[in-house]
């Protein structure tokens, strides 16, 4: 291991980065990430605001307070999840920096725990991205269920209660995912 370390190294990373690509792309809606999920709400929101303020004529300040209300829910759900995957991305490459110094601890017996808490490190943060994947698709697959609606006006309110429900839904459930992937490797990536 010590004299061919970077075809090890090299092979450590495609693997882990094959995992990563592979979690991404097939646990996800539709085949999309869970960003492009987080836009798709985002424009579903987008033309809600613009059907209403296309629409109210007389009360188009009470109907912008739902268009704000349903906004609030989109940042309730939307931050927790970018900020986990921007921890877990960060992390990810922190980790892949470090993996050249975490093989050669593998070497002596003094050092084997640091390598042991490198591989943890590196399967929580595989783990974390898996659940973050999983539960942001189910939760994406009812939110977009329950948005899709000809006529926004009309429903106003069904739409600002399902991005605020859907939203601290995904905040809870970014929670979770965070929470399982660090007891089942007992680490924690923050």
């Amino acid at each position: 291991l010590a004299f061919n370390a970077n075809s090890w190294i090299s092979l450590v990373y495609g693997a882990f980065q094959g995992a990563k690509e592979y979690i991404e792309s097939t646990i996800s809606i539709g085949g999309a990430s869970p960003i492009r999920a987080l836009a798709a709400w985002a424009g579903i929101l987008g033309d809600f605001e613009a059907e209403i303020w296309k629409k109210s004529a007389i009360d188009l300040p009470v109907n912008m307070f739902f268009v704000f209300f349903a906004f609030v829910g989109f940042a309730i759900g939307a931050f927790p999840l970018i900020r986990h995957l921007l921890i877990n991305t960060i992390s990810f490459l922190f980790l892949m920096g470090v993996a050249p110094l975490a093989f050669y601890f593998l070497i002596f017996k003094v050092t084997k725990n640091s390598f042991t808490q490198w591989l943890q490190m590196a399967l929580a943060n595989l783990f974390t991205l898996l659940f973050l994947n999983v539960f942001s698709a189910l939760i994406f697959a009812y939110l977009f269920n329950s948005l899709i609606t000809t006529n926004f006006y009309n429903q106003m309110a069904n739409v600002t209660l399902s991005s605020i429900f859907f939203g601290i839904l995904l905040n809870v459930f970014c929670s979770m995912a965070v929470q399982f992937a660090q007891q089942l490797t007992n680490v924690s990536l923050e």
